[in-house]
C-alpha cells in the first residue's frame, strides 16, 4: 500500500473521515514503521569496502549487522559497532569487506503520498491501526500511549517473519 492508501484506510475505515489531511497522522505512521523495523528488520543493499584501515564508517541507515565477508570468506566481528563505525583487528587493513545489514527505513513524508513504507506489507494495516489509536490518545496521558505502544510491539513480534538466507542474499519476507 502507498502512504496515501494507508492514510485513506486509516481515515475512512478506522476514523470515519475525521482527518483533514495526511499531516494529521504522518508522525504516527512513521513511528509505527520505525518500531516495526526494529522487530522485523528491513534488509539493505549489501555494501563493499576496500580496506585501507581497520575501521569502516557504516551507512547512515545502518541498524544492525546481518553478516560480513572478508575476501569472500565469512567474517565475524568481535566488537559491536560504535559511533557509526565497525572496527576490525589492528592487523586487518587490506582486502574487500562486504557487509549485509538491516536498515532504518526511510522516514515517511507527507510530501510523498506515493511512497511505500519499507516494512513488509503485512504490517501496513497495523501501521494504520497504530496511527488511528495514537491519534485518539494524543490528548491522553503518556502512560496510556506507552502502554498502547508496548501492546503494538507485542503484535509485531507475533507477526514477525524471520529473514531467509538464500545464495548469499537475504530478504525479510
Amino acid at each position: 500500500m502507498t502512504l496515501q492508501e494507508i492514510f485513506d484506510y486509516t481515515n475512512n475505515v478506522l476514523l470515519d473521515g475525521e482527518l483533514d489531511e495526511l499531516s494529521n497522522i504522518i508522525d504516527f505512521l512513521d513511528e509505527a514503521q520505525q518500531m516495526i523495523a526494529r522487530i522485523d528488520m528491513v534488509p539493505a543493499t549489501p555494501v563493499e569496502y576496500e580496506l585501507t584501515t581497520n575501521a569502516i564508517t557504516l551507512p547512515a541507515d545502518f541498524l544492525r549487522l546481518y553478516k560480513a565477508t572478508l575476501e569472500e570468506e565469512p567474517y565475524t566481528f568481535t566488537d559491536e559497532p560504535w559511533a557509526g563505525e565497525l572496527t576490525l583487528p589492528t592487523g586487518v587493513t587490506e582486502g574487500t569487506l562486504k557487509i549485509w545489514y538491516f536498515k532504518i527505513p526511510t522516514a515517511l513524508s507527507v510530501l510523498t503520498p506515493t511512497q511505500v513504507p519499507e516494512v513488509n506489507p503485512v504490517y501496513h494495516r497495523m501501521m494504520a491501526d497504530y496511527a488511528a489509536k495514537m491519534y485518539y490518545l494524543i490528548d491522553d496521558d503518556a502512560a496510556m500511549r506507552d502502554a498502547f505502544a508496548a501492546e503494538f510491539r507485542g503484535k509485531i513480534a507475533s507477526f514477525k517473519t524471520p529473514p531467509v538466507v538464500s545464495s548469499g542474499r537475504f530478504k525479510n519476507y
